[in-house]
């Protein structure tokens, strides 16, 4: 909202959500597969769904503090830095975050594939949601990473027109480079345990891999400065991708249909 500040910034995000939320009820209100169907107000109010829905947002929310702790404490040490290596720092993690939103999209897709492998115990629709999944994302970090690293003059351009910062920004540009290769199956596997509802294995993933951002960040940041700063939080992205993939094997014995046909049983019982 103009000429309102940070209260018009909180206000227009408020109303933002506000009306995501009535679209979201029209939507569903106008739903062809909902209209004639009688709500079960048991069902509805029923405890036990109430309470897993409930700890996987607990769960999702200590996820988004790691994450939003460590991108704090990434842009508090670089401040420390100096104003021009602050400057080369927001421009080089604006990229990391257009380079997470594509690789995203392959996430999101997957998300919603094993959701539906898990509701309908089909494992083979899993399974290949995983092998397509960590194909087309590593082509398409890959392809990024080659971009980035062959154009990153010119990209690193089109954000600011200082020579300081761009030269600044081209010393450090290779850990963005870096950032797809090492990142791209643990954003993948954060869409595949988010659609087979594993919140807590994508809380303790955070966990760790904070853990090891933090132990990086005392042990090299004061070797290496800013090229410490960015190793070590390439190493919370690659912690990241290790420990859910150490996890990913539990995941599909839990999915195996056998325990898929048991899970339903107790769920019906």
């Amino acid at each position: 909202m103009l000429g309102f500040g940070v209260a018009g910034v909180a206000a227009a995000s408020l109303i933002a959500e506000i009306t995501a939320v009535r679209l979201g009820l029209v939507i569903i209100y106008l739903s062809k597969e909902l209209q004639g169907v009688k709500w079960d107000k048991g069902q509805v109010l029923a405890t036990a769904p109430l309470l897993k829905m409930l700890k996987m947002n607990r769960d999702l929310f200590i996820r988004t503090v790691c994450l939003l702790a460590v991108f704090g404490i990434f842009t508090a040490k670089g401040a420390t830095m100096g104003d021009v290596t602050l400057a080369a720092n927001a421009i080089l993690f604006q990229l990391h975050l257009l380079l997470a939103y594509v690789l995203d999209g392959i996430a999101n897709a997957s998300s919603i594939l094993v959701g539906r492998s898990v509701g309908a115990g089909d494992q083979p629709l899993y399974i290949r949601t995983i092998r397509f999944s960590a194909l087309w994302a590593f082509t398409a970090s890959v392809l990024l990473g080659a971009f980035l690293f062959i154009n990153k003059g010119w990209v690193i351009a089109l954000f600011t027109s200082i020579p300081e910062v761009q030269l600044a920004a081209g010393q450090f540009a290779e850990w963005v480079v870096l950032y797809p290769l090492v990142s791209f199956w643990g954003l993948q596997l954060n869409g595949i345990f988010a659609g087979a509802t594993e919140a807590g294995t994508l809380r303790d993933s955070l966990v760790v891999s904070l853990s090891v951002f933090l132990i990086a960040i005392w042990l090299f940041l004061p070797l290496w400065g800013n090229h410490g700063l960015w190793f070590s939080f390439t190493l919370f992205s690659l912690s990241r991708s290790l420990v859910l993939w150490a996890y990913l094997p539990r995941l599909n014995r839990m999915l195996a249909p056998q325990n898929v046909a048991a899970e339903h049983n107790r769920s019906s019982a």
